[in-house]
């Protein structure tokens, strides 16, 4: 065919031309030139010539929206599969790969000669000739100016790999590039776990002492320093109206491995602080109030957050919202690591035994928090949690 013989002879003078010229250091690839190869057994290719192709085994090839199947790839040649009847026309063809990309606008005809022009009409392709006998293989002589290339045959059996060859001279160092920008500062790493207590201080001087004498409707105060005072009695006063007692009891987690450290992704139910719980007994019905306070720990790199539900937990009844209680806390490293909280909560109880605790619970996906505690697991003085019941009574 003559698109055969075209192809060989601008395959040839091609390959003459790059390999005696060497590719230049950080040139991008570029494509010279594109010639079909048709055949009668439908297995029709497409031959790609050019400089610094990409290659691998992500080497990819489109022409126009078709995905083309790559047979052979090389640095100055690519060899595609073209789809069995593939139209003829000009297509917009890219070969890539996951760091090299290069285009050429081919034109894809069955019949052709000369330098390439424009798309011409499609002429009816020739008849193929009979292929002849393969002659015995002479000696291997002395290696001559590269001669037009053969039409391709039927891929064989890859051979051995050969011997590595001499590595070529080493080139000349490039200039040096001009410095790059700077990069962008660092987040702010998270603080420090509380250094050793210092030694204590020195005693203050003591101050002077004075004694108190009672008289009949006053008393004397001497002192050591010579001062001397006299305060009369005053005035019985009324009576005042009845008031209330009260009861109160306290907890507080100051210090162990006390804390609840949530982890972003999971899930977290209502999770209570231990041991953070308070028993009590009423004499009498009473008017129960109930206060917690403490610190909750965000973790976490820039963007992250800690979003946390809190409530009490009053004789086996949680208290407020079911999915977030009656207090909702959020912390971000960008703003602030360590975030207080407070919440309280009132109620007339009967008299007999009761109980109350702190229940925590956390957004799975910001629950960057560590609660009464520091993020491994510990309690100090600077993250503890208080409890405090107060019951009043009507005398």
């Amino acid at each position: 065919m003559r698109v055969k013989i075209f192809f060989n002879s601008l395959v040839a003078l091609l390959l003459l031309l790059m390999t005696s010229t060497a590719a230049a250091t950080g040139l991008p690839p570029r494509i010279s030139a594109v010639i079909p190869d048709y055949n009668p057994d439908g297995i029709d290719r497409l031959f790609i010539v050019g400089e610094r192709l990409p290659g691998g085994p992500n080497l990819k090839v489109k022409l126009g929206d078709h995905q083309v199947t790559v047979r052979r790839s090389e640095p100055t040649l690519i060899v595609v599969k073209l789809p069995h009847a593939f139209p003829d026309g000009s297509y917009h063809l890219k070969a890539f790969n996951n760091w090299k990309i290069a285009t050429f606008t081919a034109s894809i005809v069955r019949d052709g000669e000369g330098t390439q022009g424009p798309p011409g009409p499609e002429g009816p392709p020739g008849p193929q000739g009979e292929q002849g006998t393969q002659g015995a293989q002479g000696e291997t002589g002395p290696q001559g100016v590269p001669g037009e290339a053969g039409p391709p045959g039927a891929d064989g059996i890859d051979g051995a790999p050969g011997a590595d060859g001499a590595p070529g001279p080493k080139g000349d160092k490039g200039d040096t590039g001009p410095a790059g920008p700077p990069g962008e500062q660092g987040i702010q790493g998270e603080p420090g776990f509380p250094g050793t207590p210092g030694a204590p201080g020195q005693d203050g001087e003591d101050g002077s002492s004075c004694t108190v004498v009672d008289g009949d409707g006053f008393a004397t105060i001497n002192c050591e320093d010579g001062t001397t005072a006299t305060v009369n009695d005053g005035a019985e006063g009324q009576p005042g109206p009845a008031g209330m007692s009260a009861q109160a009891w306290s907890r507080s987690l100051s210090g162990g491995s006390n804390a609840i450290v949530f982890q972003a992704g999971q899930v977290h139910p209502w999770t209570k602080i231990q041991p953070f719980r308070i028993d009590f007994e009423l004499d009498q019905p009473a008017h129960v109030h109930f206060f917690a306070t403490g610190m909750q720990r965000t973790w976490g790199g820039t963007g992250t957050s800690s979003f946390v539900g809190y409530r009490f937990k009053v004789d086996s009844s949680g208290k407020g919202d079911a999915s977030w209680g009656q207090r909702i806390v959020m912390g971000s490293p960008d703003t602030a690591w360590f975030v207080p909280w407070s919440f309280s909560h009132e109620q007339s109880m009967p008299e007999g035994h009761h109980w109350v605790e702190v229940e925590v619970t956390a957004n799975t996906a910001s629950a960057h928090a560590a609660i009464c505690g520091e993020t491994n697991g510990f309690t100090y003085g600077y993250t503890s949690c208080q409890l405090h019941v107060m019951a009043f009574y009507d005398d």
